[in-house]
């Protein structure tokens, strides 16, 4: 298991924060600002079940499932958690809230620009990799840069 380290759970943390801070900057009300940090609280809350990098969305996701009842499995929030960290043809608010703030929140839970964030992406994963590849398409996509 990769497990969740302490930098792992302030990144956590940061993103939520930011989440919740986007939705009220974006003009949502309080509760789907909420909803916005608890999708952040589980974005990468998989880590702690994965044995594979690439796995984490699927396995925070099926977390929140647990948490919220197999109804929710096609719900805005668990498809939120579950596609972070890619780019969809079409995004709802949550995906593009949720991938906002984790584009704008360091590996240690400080916020950062999208460029910080990438060049932390590209010198960890190299700027071939597909991690660092689709960050960077998403940050285009949404404006970041």
């Amino acid at each position: 298991m990769i497990g969740i380290s302490d930098n792992r759970m302030k990144h956590i943390l940061g993103v939520s924060r930011k989440a919740y801070a986007l939705a009220k900057e974006r003009g949502h009300d309080e509760t789907f600002a909420r909803k916005m940090f608890a999708i952040g609280w589980m974005h990468d809350i998989g880590y702690a079940f994965s044995e594979q990098r690439s796995e984490h969305q699927e396995k925070s996701a099926e977390l929140l499932a647990l948490i919220g009842g197999m109804a929710c499995r096609e719900g805005s929030a668990y498809l939120a958690v579950k596609n972070h960290g890619r780019l969809l043809p079409e995004m709802t608010e949550e995906d593009i809230i949720l991938n906002m703030a984790d584009m704008l929140v360091d590996p240690k839970g400080a916020d950062v620009t999208a460029e910080e964030r990438l060049a932390e992406l590209r010198d960890r994963f190299g700027e071939h990799s597909p991690q660092y590849r689709e960050a960077k398409a998403i940050c285009q996509s949404l404006g970041l840069m």
